[in-house]
């Protein structure tokens, strides 16, 4: 079980405590849904740090605090309640900034280039 996991795998125990029997009332299971729901819009959209505000790194996504299986669809749904809260202006909608100076990772290759005729062009 990988680490990132755990918040989903903490509410998934928690639903099954409280299905089972064995949690007398919903209010843990609210409390921790409600609690790491809204630390995550905090973080990731609130927050104010040096680069703007909040995280909009992939990374961070909702969709990432679950298993992998299930992150396709969970990343469909919040996409979709989040493309309404930016309809009724509560987010704003994420804009990627790149720095072009910054070293950087990326190649980008042309169809019918080798290496060597990069190379050699340099």
């Amino acid at each position: 079980v990988r680490l990132k996991a755990a918040p989903a795998l903490v509410l998934l125990f928690l639903a099954l405590l409280r299905l089972s029997g064995l949690l007398d009332s919903c209010a843990p299971l609210a409390a921790y849904s409600y609690g790491a729901l809204s630390g995550w819009v905090y973080l990731r959209f609130y927050q104010r740090h040096s680069r703007g505000r909040g995280d909009m790194s992939d990374h961070f996504a909702f969709a990432s605090f679950f298993p992998e299986a299930v992150q396709p669809a969970v990343g469909l749904l919040a996409g979709l309640v989040h493309a309404a809260l930016v309809k009724i202006k509560v987010c704003r909608k994420m804009v990627k900034r790149y720095d072009v100076g910054a070293p950087s990772s990326i190649t980008i290759s042309l169809p019918g280039t080798d290496p060597q005729d990069a190379e050699r062009r340099r």
